[in-house]
């Protein structure tokens, strides 16, 4: 069973990922090339944006956001 401390260290560990995919994926986007896979990494950098967002929300509900 999770208790509130543990689904909050839960989803940072979460939104730590978050943050490295970010990462990783702007760091292939700007050594692309071609312009159709730099929109591919683009909105895969909105997505990562995204789930942090949501991760910030939950975490809201928590005593505050991280990150």
């Amino acid at each position: 069973m999770f208790t509130d401390q543990l689904l909050r260290d839960y989803c940072l560990q979460i939104r730590e990922i978050e943050e490295r995919m970010e990462m990783a994926y702007r760091e292939i986007e700007a050594e692309l090339i071609l312009p159709e896979y730099r929109r591919f990494f683009a909105r895969l950098l909105v997505d990562e944006r995204e789930h942090q967002q949501r991760i910030d929300t939950i975490l809201g509900y928590f005593g505050g956001e991280e990150g």
